[in-house]
């Protein structure tokens, strides 16, 4: 938060904890300044600090469900071939990273229509994370 903006994440704990629970993704944090130990709210706090000292460090993707592999990719400058552009750079599974644009795309809508209509913030999280969710590969 600073004078022109505010950042708002919003997650489930479980899940996210269950996303960056996978080894690679630890190890590949760990490298970069995170806890070794594996606890939201400190990963949370290192993101915090990460954000303002970067202004959007590149490991967001992975708190955003964007797979690992493109922003190791991405981070390190890698040279293969971008095979798409999106919500993210994609190097590696177009066809997987088209579905998640799908399923990001069709929750970006379902959010403006329902902030629209007046839904309640914890009632629409609520509302995404049990229409989507179960579904989707990332959100």
């Amino acid at each position: 938060e600073n004078n022109d903006c505010m950042i708002i994440m919003i997650y489930d704990e479980n899940i996210l904890e269950k996303e960056l629970n996978k080894k690679s993704h630890i190890d590949f944090l760990v490298n970069i300044g995170y806890p070794s130990q594996i606890k939201i709210d400190r990963y949370i706090d290192t993101l915090k600090f990460r954000y303002n000292k970067y202004h959007c460090p590149h490991e967001l993707g992975l708190f955003l469900g964007i797979p690992f592999e493109d922003v190791k990719d991405f981070m390190e400058c890698t040279t293969k071939k971008c095979l798409l552009c999106g919500y993210w750079k994609v190097y590696n599974d177009s066809k997987k990273a088209k579905m998640i644009f799908s399923t990001y795309d069709t929750v970006k809508e379902y959010t403006i229509n329902n902030m629209l209509e007046g839904s309640l913030s914890r009632d629409l999280a609520l509302s995404i994370k049990n229409s989507f969710y179960k579904n989707a590969l990332y959100i």
